[in-house]
């Protein structure tokens, strides 16, 4: 029975949706918006072979080498030798699209530095042809776009080999041509995730434009200053071998694992260059106090740098770096270099402040320059470089270099009535609060506290604002008293045990602390079920200190949320029944 008045109430929201009528609108101005949407004119042509499960036997192959990199060179080798492999893509794992048909093993001479043969798989899994994209419904459809996806980062994949300026991560395509350099060691670069998508009446490229965050490259000791400055740790002396506690390890080598470095000393002596070394972490002892057997004896480090290459250490009681191996391999920090190009990993929290500047990077590229450097990376020799990418030119792969146009309508604001029927003021999509009061006012707020978790705020200030703030609400009829208290602390738990009971509490953070966010919202939501407005000291105060001279917008803005949190209205729809007001969720 249940069931079937669930198909009747589907049933019956099928009817009564909208439907499309195929007429063009009529409110509002007409105009075109560019978007970062290219479209497909040709796809590639002939059948591809798709390709899973590439495997490599991990027994001919030095344990340093991960599945994927296994895999790498064995494609990169193919790639090189055998011509069937030169118009192939691959995703960079474990899944390859191939011109030609493949057999199931391939013997191919060790690329792991041994004598002996490799044996590689290949699992087949399907034939992919393009024409079923004219049909996008269809199952095997996906597979097709995926694909399309793979052969779009082939290039730059390619390229990162041999072009430094060019990083690729997963979906993400990154450029270090233009960092900027923030707090902490790091760098902010360019990047653009490229994706096929359905479009009407083609398919098209989508190209958004992102951010990475990258190691500012140089020496390693400089760069772990910064690191440790940045979190108000005493360096160097935090990393003296004597004095430096377990904890402290563990906490910097979540930091600096998976660096890539390289060691001047050790370069050229072979005749080629070195594979990087990556970071393991940080090793208890020191240059000084680490002996090992070598030609000159059982010696401590900073003694065999003395005599093997004529160097004194300046900072041989620090740590010493633990290189990725099977052996014990151990450098003085001031030995070594980070490499260029490296983004951060996921497993490396940001602090909050560098979080607001990566940001604010990315705020300050407006549209029109976004664009711009969306169909600059297009262009031949850049970092997408669908003009003339071999791997696209030669399967016929066609793309329009021109952003697609939208037809689109800038419609007229909406029309909404605050108390006493009264519209505000809109231009240009700035709306005019002033001599506006809210639709419907909130029970008057006897109780409520400002709660300062900021230095840079003291008591005083913050008393300023809030009668700065009980004034503007006042003018807009929101009932706040006027006598309020005021809480200072460095934690919101301690400061916030002062606030109960209280009707409403405002909370001043001196950044974008999102920690101390969350545990305001689970103290006020969950805990004690009282209304939280959190602002930032940035948003109220001027560059030299003190509250804003232009704090009257901001506290209208302000004052709409608090009135809204605490049961009022703000506006309603010239026509909407009060009946609806109680029964409906306006979003």
């Amino acid at each position: 029975m249940a069931t079937t008045d669930v198909a009747l109430r589907k049933a019956a929201l099928l009817r009564n949706r909208p439907t499309r009528t195929g007429k063009v609108g009529t409110i509002g101005r007409p105009l075109d918006i560019y978007t970062n949407n290219f479209e497909i004119l040709n796809f590639p042509e002939g059948v591809w072979y798709h390709y899973a499960d590439i495997s490599a036997p991990s027994d001919s192959a030095s344990p340093q080498f991960r599945r994927d990199e296994r895999n790498q060179r064995v494609i990169q080798h193919l790639k090189l030798n055998d011509i069937r492999f030169g118009e192939g893509v691959y995703d960079g794992k474990a899944i390859y699209f191939s011109r030609s048909e493949l057999g199931a093993v391939l013997e191919i001479p060790n690329v792991f530095n041994s004598q002996r043969p490799i044996n590689v798989t290949f699992t087949k899994i399907q034939v992919v042809d393009f024409s079923i994209l004219q049909k996008f419904a269809s199952g095997q459809s996906q597979v097709a776009v995926n694909m399309l996806n793979i052969l779009l980062r082939e290039t730059p994949s390619q390229r990162q080999g041999t072009d430094q300026s060019i990083v690729v991560k997963r979906r993400a395509i990154y450029s270090t041509a233009n960092l900027r350099n923030i707090r902490g060691g790091l760098q902010v670069a360019d990047g653009f995730i490229q994706s096929v998508r359905p479009g009407s009446p083609r398919m098209v490229v989508n190209v958004n434009y992102t951010n990475g965050v990258t190691w500012q490259p140089g020496h390693l000791f400089d760069l772990l200053k910064e690191i440790l400055r940045m979190r108000n740790w005493n360096f160097p002396r935090m990393l003296e071998a004597d004095t430096i506690r377990g904890d402290n390890i563990r906490e910097i080598n979540k930091l600096i694992k998976g660096i890539k470095v390289m060691a001047p000393h050790l370069e050229g002596r072979s005749g080629k260059r070195r594979r990087p070394l990556v970071i393991s972490g940080l090793h208890s002892k020191s240059a000084q106090t680490y002996r090992f057997d070598c030609n000159f004896g059982h010696v401590s480090v900073a003694e065999y740098f003395q005599m093997q290459y004529n160097r004194t250490l300046h900072h041989p009681t620090l740590c010493l770096i633990s290189i990725r191996s099977n052996d014990e391999i151990l450098f003085p920090i001031e030995t070594l270099m980070v490499l260029p190009g490296q983004l951060v990993s996921k497993s490396v929290k940001l602090l909050p402040s560098q979080v607001a500047e990566v940001q604010r990077v990315a705020q300050d590229m407006k549209p029109s320059p976004r664009l711009k450097s969306i169909t600059d990376s297009l262009r031949s020799n850049q970092v997408l470089a669908y003009e003339n990418a071999p791997v696209l030119v030669s399967s016929n792969f066609r793309i329009n270099l021109r952003p697609m146009i939208s037809k689109a309508r800038l419609l007229p604001p909406p029309d909404v009535l605050y108390r006493g029927n009264a519209r505000p003021t809109i231009a240009k999509g700035a709306w005019n609060m002033m001599r506006l009061k809210v639709w419907q006012s909130p029970q008057p707020v006897e109780k409520w506290a400002i709660c300062v978790i900021s230095p840079r705020c003291d008591r005083s200030t913050a008393g300023n604002f809030g009668r700065t703030l009980v004034g503007i609400c006042a003018e807009m009829g929101i009932p706040l008293n006027p006598n309020f208290q005021v809480f200072e602390g460095q934690h919101p738990m301690d400061t916030l045990a002062h606030c109960a009971p209280a009707n409403f509490v405002l909370c001043i953070l001196n950044g974008q602390e999102t920690s101390h966010k969350e545990a305001i919202k689970k103290w006020g939501d969950i805990e004690h079920g009282i209304p939280t407005q959190v602002i930032l000291w940035d948003k109220i105060s001027e560059r030299n200190g003190g509250l804003s001279r232009r704090l009257d917008q901001y506290c209208r803005n302000l004052a709409l949320k608090i009135n809204a949190k605490l049961g009022g209205i703000n506006c309603i729809p010239p026509s909407m029944p009060g009946l609806v007001l109680n029964q409906t969720i306006i979003m």
